[in-house]
């Protein structure tokens, strides 16, 4: 990550072994950032909707992620959408 964390999520981008989406964290809890195999470097994305920490995120299928879980007691549940990066609350 640009700053160094930890408690974040890391996610492969199905199909495509360069690319990792890793979220939140106990330093940035609401950043989300790729992370380039092939390039060895990070690139911020969009924010988190909330902070998050001790998170999981979960391939789906090739276009869909679930973000759920976390520090705080929650029964929220989001979906993402990996074209787009669009984070939907679901629940």
């Amino acid at each position: 990550m640009n700053e160094a964390d930890h408690d974040s999520a890391a996610a492969m981008f199905e199909g495509d072994d360069e690319i990792w989406w890793v979220t939140g964290g106990n330093h940035s809890p609401s950043s989300t950032e790729f992370f380039s195999v092939s390039n060895n470097n990070f690139t911020y994305t969009v924010d988190l909707p909330k902070n998050m920490y001790y998170h999981n995120l979960v391939n789906v299928n090739h276009t869909h992620m679930v973000l759920l879980g976390g520090y705080y007691p929650s029964d929220e549940v989001y979906t993402i959408d990996r074209y787009f990066i669009i984070i939907h609350e679901f629940g």
